[in-house]
């Protein structure tokens, strides 16, 4: 509201502005569906005018949602946000993993049996399939442990 005055006479003003700049954002090409990884040609950069938010987290890019899975379904034309994404899991319950166990400068490497399920630097339980002993191990990349005696608890 505002007034403005010409002469002797005074108007009362009202007036309602829409800001926007432009922003790019990112969209999904085709419906995504929770735990399957997202491929580069399953989403798009896209322009548009828009209300300048501060956002809490940068805008994604294709490279960085290149690989994630969705947390719930993602229709065609929805934006993504990386809150709704996640990194897969590198090691998932049941899979057979390269385990590597470190005893100062000694390494010994075997095959066990993940039982739980992690992400890089994670700890998650793993059995050894000869002894049938379980273990807690670091995983260190799809599929591969490590087991380092200076503090991770190994048997």
């Amino acid at each position: 509201q505002g007034e403005v005055v010409a002469g002797s006479r005074h108007f009362r003003i009202w007036a309602r502005a829409i800001v926007t700049v432009p922003l790019t954002r990112l969209v999904a090409v085709e419906d995504l569906k929770p735990g399957l990884t997202i491929q580069p040609d399953q989403v798009r950069v896209e322009l548009m005018e828009g209300f300048p938010v501060a956002a809490k987290t940068s805008t994604p890019t294709v490279v960085t949602v290149t690989g994630m899975t969705p947390l719930r379904s993602i229709p065609a034309g929805s934006e993504l946000r990386l809150d709704n994404l996640v990194r897969p899991l590198d090691v998932v319950r049941g899979d057979l993993v390269h385990v590597e166990l470190r005893i100062g400068k000694a390494r010994l490497s075997f095959n066990g049996r993940a039982e739980g399920a992690g992400r890089m630097g994670q700890l998650i339980a793993v059995r050894n399939p000869e002894s049938n002993r379980v273990f807690q191990a670091r995983v260190e990349g799809k599929d591969s442990v490590l087991v380092d005696t200076q503090g991770s608890g190994a048997e």
